[in-house]
């Protein structure tokens, strides 16, 4: 496991996925929430 500590690049990309994967969650909430504002189901 000696390798995988070393490695501090996939660490900052793993930071950089992980703060995309929160802004997309966030702009698909956003989404759903104006579709069923839009339209809401009966």
């Amino acid at each position: 496991m000696r390798n995988y500590e070393g490695q501090t690049p996939a660490g900052d990309r793993k930071t950089d996925v992980l703060a995309r994967a929160v802004q997309l969650v966030k702009t698909k909430t956003e989404i759903v929430d104006f579709i069923l504002a839009a339209c809401p189901y009966k």
